[in-house]
């Protein structure tokens, strides 16, 4: 963890794709680099990591902290799931990604898909507008005058988008 800009991995064995890792309580590391597609230009890029126990992830299940560049950036886990690369992205622009895994408890079939994607920072914060009043109106008696008004003003908002497409 000291020197991540500086690591040799010449000498790691390549993950396949479908490739299976795990264990219970190993550690792992991974490594790839990834260049931004033209397609990426001025918008927020992003870094996902899933490998296949997003529906049961849990405290003691896999966890990485993620080196961007020789930097350490962040960890993820079951509610952590992707990094921001940049803001505002230059295409071609170039990010040697580093990941330090742990299997967590009996994790022996694990893989490791990992995928550049765009995100757009006003359909995110929309959708957390509209998350959290959902969430808490699932714990309200939908029979209650809070609930379905909390109901009816997000269909309200959910009506007023236009998804057509240009």
């Amino acid at each position: 963890f000291r020197d991540i800009a500086n690591l040799d991995t010449s000498s790691w064995k390549e993950l396949k794709r479908d490739e299976i890792w795990g264990g219970h309580r190993e550690y792992y590391w991974f490594e790839t680099v990834v260049t931004l597609p033209d397609a990426f230009e001025g918008k927020c890029a992003a870094f996902e990591v899933k490998t296949g126990r997003e529906d049961a992830w849990d405290a003691t299940n896999p966890q990485f902290s993620i080196f961007v560049n020789g930097k350490r950036v962040q960890g993820l886990d079951v509610n952590h799931r992707e990094i921001i690369l940049s803001e505002c992205a230059k295409k071609g622009e170039t990010f040697r990604i580093v990941m330090s895994a742990f299997t967590g408890d009996q994790n022996f079939h694990l893989f490791l898909d990992a995928n550049l994607k765009v995100l757009d920072r006003k359909t995110e914060k929309y959708y957390y507008d509209l998350a959290v009043p959902y969430d808490t109106a699932r714990l309200l008696d939908p029979e209650s005058d809070a609930y379905i008004k909390t109901i009816q003003a997000l269909n309200d908002s959910l009506n007023l988008l236009d998804d057509r497409r240009e």
